[in-house]
C-alpha cells in the first residue's frame, strides 16, 4: 500500500466515524425530542420537561405549542 492509498484509507475511515456520530447524536436528539412530546401531553411542567430531556427551554415550548 502506497503513501498516498494509506492516507485516502484513514481519511475515508475519519470521515466515516465522523457520520456514524452525527448519525447517533440526531438519533439521540430525535429521541429527546420524542419524550419531550409524550411529557407535554401528560401535562407536565416545561421547566420539568427540559430538566429531563436536556433541550433548550424555547425548544421545548415550541413542542408544546405544536401539541396543542
Amino acid at each position: 500500500m502506497t503513501l498516498v492509498e494509506k492516507l485516502r484509507k484513514e481519511g475515508e475511515e475519519r470521515e466515516l466515524l465522523k457520520g456514524m456520530e452525527k448519525g447517533l447524536e440526531l438519533g439521540t436528539r430525535q429521541s429527546k425530542i420524542e419524550v419531550a412530546r409524550k411529557l407535554v401531553k401528560m401535562d407536565m411542567k416545561l421547566e420539568q420537561i427540559v430538566y429531563i430531556t436536556g433541550l433548550p427551554y424555547e425548544e421545548v415550548k415550541k413542542i408544546a405549542k405544536k401539541i396543542e
